[in-house]
């Protein structure tokens, strides 16, 4: 299941997202949207995490979460 996180903070790292949200299973994979021209988090991801039972867990849980000092926002993509 594809999963998307916005409002990260500039410091928030593919690694640090991914052992995040592995805390709640499975993370295939763990990318940070990145402006082209400066390279800078755009503040948002896509986290995708095979097993759907583990990704909901995930989505519910993070979901308002706060993660390097921000309320993040999480979401299924197919919302």
């Amino acid at each position: 299941m594809k999963i998307f996180v916005t409002n990260l903070g500039y410091r928030v790292t593919n690694e640090s997202l991914r052992a995040t949200f592995a805390t709640y299973g499975e993370v295939s994979s763990s990318e940070v949207i990145l402006d082209i021209q400066s390279g800078r988090s755009k503040g948002m991801a896509v986290i995708q995490m095979p097993n759907i039972s583990e990704a909901e867990k995930g989505i519910l849980r993070m979901d308002g979460s706060v993660l390097d000092g921000k309320a993040i926002e999480v979401k299924n993509t197919c919302s």
